[in-house]
């Protein structure tokens, strides 16, 4: 999930929302946020998608336990073998695609 910072991520929606066009200035931050949000789950989706079903009981497991700190889930994540890159890629092409409708 690091393979995007958030501020390359506030960039992204920033452009699908420019691409779009037609915003008006005042609900342009809104609306950023809220692709933002979007594309963040996006991202979380096929992050999950691409686990096996022994990593995800393993991360269930993890996020049930109120103890677990996000630097643990975080290590969980990048023990499972994904290759982060070509998840976000994937996402930001799939969001792209279903937001801007081409």
């Amino acid at each position: 999930m690091d393979s995007m910072k958030n501020d390359e991520l506030y960039s992204a929606a920033e452009s699908l929302v420019s691409a779009k066009g037609h915003v008006n200035d005042e609900f342009k931050q809104e609306l950023i946020a809220e692709v933002l949000d979007n594309l963040k789950d996006t991202i979380n989706l096929e992050i999950l998608s691409r686990m096996t079903k022994d990593q995800m009981d393993g991360f269930n497991e993890l996020l049930d336990n109120s103890e677990s700190s996000e630097s643990q889930i975080m290590d969980y994540l990048k023990s499972c073998d994904i290759d982060f890159n070509n998840v976000t890629s994937v996402a930001l092409t799939k969001f792209r695609i279903s937001y801007l409708g081409a």
